[in-house]
């Protein structure tokens, strides 16, 4: 619910990039989106030092060791770090020794959201160096949760394509195939797109208030 909730409002995207930290025992997380075509860079994070994000946005985004091995992990897939890249290779970078290291960061599960010619879209966890590697077990959290994270950035990335060509939310929202509903706090369903009313159609007894 909370990612699909970023998808609509990306307000949100911190408090649910917060859920999945905490789920996987990170000590940080982060959604990353570039675009190589008009050379752009944006992300939202929890859990790093600014003084680290300040450093990463304004120099080592360029250096990131990881980036260019993500083609070795796959679309829709989640990998270790030493899957893009050994550690007898990552250990020796400037974006190692320089930013990480002295922040204490080590060890990173990252995923591949979207990867075309024009762009990146990744998810990654990272923890401390004295922190334990990730287990199985929080790997296959991630993995179940990959679907999720591609459908709700594929939302956002229309509904920003609607604001720029000065289309309305809800109009892109109702083209969407994906079921979306706009609930109080009640969860009572105020609205639904074209395919939340086809499912609530399919069920007597029950529909939008």
């Amino acid at each position: 619910d909370k990612i699909y909730a970023a998808s609509v409002n990306p307000l949100e995207w911190p408090a649910t990039i917060e859920a999945v930290r905490a789920a996987t025992s990170a000590t940080a997380a982060g959604l990353r989106f570039e675009n190589f075509t008009a050379p752009s860079f944006r992300q939202t994070w929890v859990g790093l030092d600014p003084a680290f994000e300040r450093a990463y946005v304004g120099h080592y985004y360029k250096r990131d060791p990881w980036v260019p091995f993500v083609d070795r992990i796959g679309l829709g897939k989640f990998g270790f770090g030493e899957d893009f890249l050994p550690d007898a290779q990552y250990l020796s970078t400037e974006f190692y020794n320089d930013l990480c290291r002295p922040f204490g960061l080590k060890s990173l599960v990252g995923g591949v959201i979207e990867r075309d010619a024009h762009h990146l879209v990744n998810f990654a966890v990272m923890r401390s160096a004295d922190a334990p590697d990730f287990t199985r077990e929080q790997f296959k959290f991630l993995t179940l949760l990959m679907p999720h994270l591609q459908r709700a950035v594929d939302i956002e990335q229309k509904l920003r394509l609607a604001h720029a060509e000065g289309v309305g939310s809800w109009e892109v929202i109702d083209r969407l195939p994906v079921v979306i509903f706009l609930v109080n706090q009640h969860s009572a369903v105020l609205r639904a797109n074209r395919a939340g009313e086809a499912m609530l159609r399919e069920f007597d007894g029950f529909g939008a208030t």
